[in-house]
């Protein structure tokens, strides 16, 4: 494949393109301008001097001659450019040749690779890896031969371009007038000129031609080849699929038979062979020089960007210790594990998009890229088990937590121990050997003995935890432990039967769940932390009456949404997790997006979710439009807070109508339909909702006629109370008590109901109290009056009044008459008669207790049977 410098039409070699032409074009046209132009009149007739014509000619012919020169020059270091640049393309074509023999060689072996029942799925992984690189390469070419072609054609149309022009001229100057004379030189140097543009058409149109059959070659065997990838990788899945439920002798047996001493030393052999032989093979395709310039490339880019995502772990630290300082455990986790895991996604993320060229797919270092990313993930995912429980073990003093870290600390080194060494043998080594099984059965054996161990510790720590004093930890904890085993045992159980794929795909699907539960539950919890107005019901320092209906409504509508987005992804990696196939993942899709056609109705679950969106949506927007109608539009007028309130509910319900109606037509209910189940709602209304109908008018007459607002103290039957809301159906009362009173709106409509601030928040209160007989009445009206007057809440218009109001049996009787706002009625009734009770025994006045005479009467007691006999004789 030729590089750039080859191309005729660089801008460091196209000189004469562009300098080369006007000397001689400028001359041409001076030649014909003094040829061909019309003497004057007066001087047609005379004689022509052909002295004086032929020195003018002479000297633009010497022109046109060394303009011609120059342009050979430079025409002939292209012509061997271009010379040399088909040399080289020719030869290259030999080798393009047979790298295609070799492609169309390793597509026949892998073809027939196929068709053998008994091959590895690791030997059918490196095929599939060939084949991707083979596929890569041949587009990489198909596009550099794409890109030559396209430079030569253009440089092929300039020097037809020139050759054209360079034969005009030599027309032009055949025919030039017979008086003026044309020398061979000038005519040597044309011809020539145009012989060797020529020749350098011929030798590009060659190079054209090369490059045309090798593009046509190259996508043959392209259309060759593409299909084989994706034969390998059905019967990739394939042989996966079988390998689950494949059964093999029992490991103990080929142990045994002594499998186990042949498969290691035939492992051990092809480790040396790959480490000092196979791992240092290059492709001969590129150099070391190249291999080592992009390596470094390769490396320093990973370095910077390994910079980089430190100097974003310190900006996590700082916010982590925000959300400690704020309570918020959840947060601190979750950006406790993002500081820790972000070097390792990085580098994760790099090697897997890195654009790696084909050529370089197979070198050293870059064909273990695969294997490498998956032993990073892995230690990444321990990582994270480690973080979490060493900030679960800052954040509880249980006891039973401590005792059972250290067994989860090491059962998580373990994991690492055994799945770097699961990675390695089966990446590199075999798929199915003896060794691998023998690797397998020693981490089930010690995983068996963990759990064994591990829940002989749960069960003696669970006494003294404060989880004990809960009676569902009781009933879970037998659950627990039987799940445990239940994970363990099935699989140890399957391997030891011979069926290793089965034990295989056990544990992975497990630890997959496991990892995709770890991150729901952080999510999950991280959310609800976010949820702000449930933060707020939670919080036992915050008083609920003096927050808006909805705090933070945009954040509350992304907490529900994200809520969404987690339990849809959670969904989908779950089945992922279990290996199931992209196929099935799109029939899950097509399941949720299919529609059900019932009349005028077109049902289907995305349809309800969507619908869920919006009324989430409609929501967010009714709370925040409300706040600005109260904050800004209705904040600086005059009207009463009862009619404030009911703009704010009315048009609370016009854009929850609204928004009802878009969801429903979101859902897939036509307003056709809709009328349909208005009208029978309408129905139903005339027999089972009568009394739904009848709160709903009720209601909207409370709201329209305002007899009762929002803030209102009403009285109804016995009980007092303030109006906390009107909704569509009912009222919400908070009584004195701190009760919550839910009153259905027809009955506030036609029961007698007592507003005591209905127009005016002043009511009027009455004290009575009785004085003995003989008392200064004069005395008691005054003090009766001072303590009115002095107590602070007590208004001074209308003024305090004070009233004899009878002759009792035993007592005086005086009723001091005040009023008071309604909000502190209560309180000032019990400061008024601790003060009159004060006030008196200050001044000797004394508050009389009644006296009644009782009389006795002595006599015979007869029994209850005769008394009643005697009872019914004088009746």
């Amino acid at each position: 494949m030729r590089s750039s410098r080859y191309f005729p039409g660089s801008q460091k070699d196209r000189r004469p393109a562009a300098g080369g032409h006007w000397p001689w074009f400028a001359a041409l046209a001076v030649l014909f301008f003094l040829v061909l132009s019309p003497a004057p009149r007066a001087q047609q007739d005379q004689p022509v001097n052909k002295a004086e014509t032929s020195q003018p000619a002479s000297r633009l012919y010497q022109t046109l001659t060394r303009s011609f020169g120059e342009a050979m020059e430079v025409e002939k270091k292209e012509l061997q450019r271009v010379a040399t640049a088909l040399e080289s393309l020719q030869a290259e074509a030999e080798e393009m040749k047979e790298r295609m023999s070799r492609i169309q060689l390793m597509e026949s072996t892998y073809s027939n690779l196929l068709l053998l029942p008994s091959v590895e799925a690791r030997k059918l992984e490196q095929a599939k890896s060939r084949q991707n690189v083979a596929v890569g390469y041949i587009r990489e070419q198909l596009e550099k031969i794409k890109d030559e072609i396209d430079d030569w054609e253009k440089a092929l149309k300039e020097t037809r371009e020139q050759v054209a022009s360079y034969t005009d001229q030599r027309t032009d100057l055949k025919t030039r007038p017979p008086q003026i004379a044309l020398s061979s030189e000038l005519a040597e140097r044309l011809e020539a000129l145009i012989d060797l543009l020529e020749t350098k058409q011929a030798r590009i149109e060659q190079i054209l031609e090369i490059y045309k059959d090798q593009q046509q070659g190259l996508s043959r065997l392209l259309e060759r080849i593409r299909p084989l990838g994706a034969k390998i990788e059905q019967q990739i899945e394939a042989r996966k699929k079988s390998r689950i439920l494949q059964h093999d002798p029992s490991p103990m047996l080929r142990m045994a038979r002594g499998e186990l001493r042949t498969n290691l030393g035939e492992s051990l052999e092809s480790l040396r062979t790959l480490i000092f032989e196979t791992a240092w093979t290059k492709t001969g395709v590129v150099t070391w020089e190249e291999y080592s310039l992009f390596l470094g490339v390769f490396l320093f880019l990973l370095a910077v960007l390994q910079a980089i995502l430190y100097a974003c772990t310190r900006f996590c630290g700082a916010r982590m210790q925000k959300s400690l300082d704020d309570e918020l455990f959840w947060h601190y986790v979750l950006l406790k594990l993002f500081q820790k895991s972000l070097p390792w996604a990085g580098a994760i993320a790099y090697l897997h998009f890195f654009p790696i060229r084909p050529i370089y797919q197979l070198t050293p270092v870059f064909s273990l890229l695969p294997l490498i990313i998956r032993l990073l993930a892995l230690i990444m995912v321990v990582r994270w088990g480690r973080i979490f429980l060493k900030a679960l073990g800052g954040q509880t003093s249980d006891p039973l937590f401590h005792r059972i870290y250290s067994p989860l600390r090491r059962l998580f080194s373990g994991f690492l121990l055994y799945g770097i060494g699961y990675l390695l043998l089966s990446r590199l080594i075999c798929t199915n050997c003896m060794t691998l099984i023998a690797w397998r059965l020693i981490f089930e054996f010690l995983l068996l003995g963990w759990c064994i161990y591990f829940f002989y510790v749960f069960r003696r720590s669970t006494v003294g935890s404060e989880f004990s004093e809960h009676r569902w930890f009781a009933l879970l904890k037998p659950v627990f432990i039987a799940l445990g085993y239940g994970l363990v045992l099935p699989g140890l159980l399957a391997e030891l039967m011979g069926f290793g794929g089965l034990a295989v795909y056990w544990y992975f699907g497990w630890a997959k769940t496991a990892v995709l539960i770890f991150w729901v539950v952080i999510l999950y919890r991280v959310l609800r932390e976010s949820d702000v107005a449930a933060h707020i019901e939670r919080s036992d320092d915050v008083d609920t009456d003096q927050l808006s209906p909805r705090p933070y409504p945009v954040r509350w509508l992304l907490v529900r949404l994200l809520r969404i987005g987690v339990m849809a992804g959670a969904m989908f990696a779950f089945f992922v997790a279990w290996g199931a196939p992209r196929t099935f993942l799109v029939d899950i899709l097509y399941a949720i997006n299919y529609e059900v056609t019932v009349g005028d109705f077109r049902l289907s679950l995305t349809g309800f979710v969507y619908g869920l969106i919006v009324l989430l949506f409609v929501h967010t927007f009714t709370v925040i439009f409300k706040e600005f109608l109260r904050s800004r539009v209705l904040k600086d007028t005059d009207m009463e807070p009862g009619l404030k309130d009911s703009i704010l509910r009315i048009t609370g319900y016009v854009l929850w109508s609204a928004g009802i109606l878009i969801a429903l037509r979101t859902v897939g209910i036509s307003g056709t339909a809709l009328t349909v189940v208005f009208g029978a709602l309408g129905i139903g209304l005339g027999f089972g909702l009568q009394n739904i109908f009848n709160n709903f008018l009720s209601g909207i007459i409370l709201l329209f006629e305002r007899p009762i607002q929002v803030g209102d103290v009403i009285e109804i039957g016995d009980i007092w109370g303030t109006i906390r809301e009107i909704n569509v159906r009912s009222t919400q009362m908070r009584t004195f008590d701190n009760a919550e009173l839910i009153i259905p709106n027809a009955d506030l409509i036609s029961q007698v109901v007592t507003n005591w601030s209905y127009r005016d928040a002043r009511i009027r209160r009455t004290v009575q109290v009785g004085v003995a007989y003989g008392s200064d009445v004069a005395l008691v009206r005054e003090v009766l009056m001072d303590v009115a007057y002095q107590h602070p809440r007590i208004l001074r218009r209308p003024h305090p009044e004070v009233l004899f109001s009878d002759f009792g049996d035993s007592a005086l009787i005086f009723k001091l008459r005040f009023w008071v706002h309604i909000d502190w009625f209560l309180v000032v009734e019990t400061d008024v008669r601790t003060d009159i009770d004060k006030q008196f025994k200050e001044h000797g006045i004394t508050i009389p207790f009644p006296q009644r005479d009782v009389y006795l009467k002595t006599g015979k007691l007869e029994p209850p049977e005769q008394a009643g006999a005697q009872e019914q004789n004088e009746t």
